[in-house]
């Protein structure tokens, strides 16, 4: 992943992802993580200003966190 950031919890003071790159264009939005077979430890995708996202032709389980426009987590999804 090219332009990556490191993502924490800063309430508990711990690492969520190392290594988080951004989905903000079309192209990479409609990509997202299809055609990846493993996504490794400590790697994210950024998605912005989504409100809802799919699993089709995913290969792997993944956990989704929404969070607001102040950075707050508003909700999450385990193992989809």
């Amino acid at each position: 992943m090219k332009n990556t950031c490191r993502i924490e919890n800063k309430t508990r003071n711990s690492i969520l992802a190392r290594k988080a790159g951004r989905a903000a264009n079309l192209a990479s939005r409609l990509k997202g993580l299809i055609g990846r077979k493993t996504f490794a430890d400590g790697e994210a995708l950024i998605i912005p200003k989504c409100r809802a996202v799919h699993t089709f032709f995913m290969k792997f389980p993944v956990d989704i966190i929404f969070i607001d426009s102040s950075c707050r987590v508003v909700k999450t999804a385990r193992g989809l």
